[in-house]
């Protein structure tokens, strides 16, 4: 419908002009930053070594025994029975 409505507002030349125009912008350069810019674990994965990941294991681990506690107490105050599984 939106494709219909482009072409008989702009004629063909200026839909061919459109066209020939993105595809000379798409680089390989463009496309990279384009990913880049969706997909942020692209840039900083290669980078990434054992002894951050290491210290990002003992972080989740940390915060996940603290956090489990907390919520089930926060359940119990609110009335809601706690499961012990």
């Amino acid at each position: 419908m939106c494709c219909a409505l482009l072409v008989c507002i702009v004629s063909h030349v200026q839909v061919s002009q459109i066209i020939k125009a993105s595809y000379e912008a798409c680089t390989w350069a463009f496309m990279w930053r384009f990913l880049m810019d969706r997909f942020p674990v692209l840039e900083w994965m290669p980078k990434y070594t054992t002894e951050k990941f290491l210290k990002d294991l003992q972080a989740g681990v940390v915060v996940g025994c603290m956090l489990i506690p907390q919520g089930m107490g926060y359940a119990d105050v609110a009335g809601i029975r706690v499961y012990n599984t």
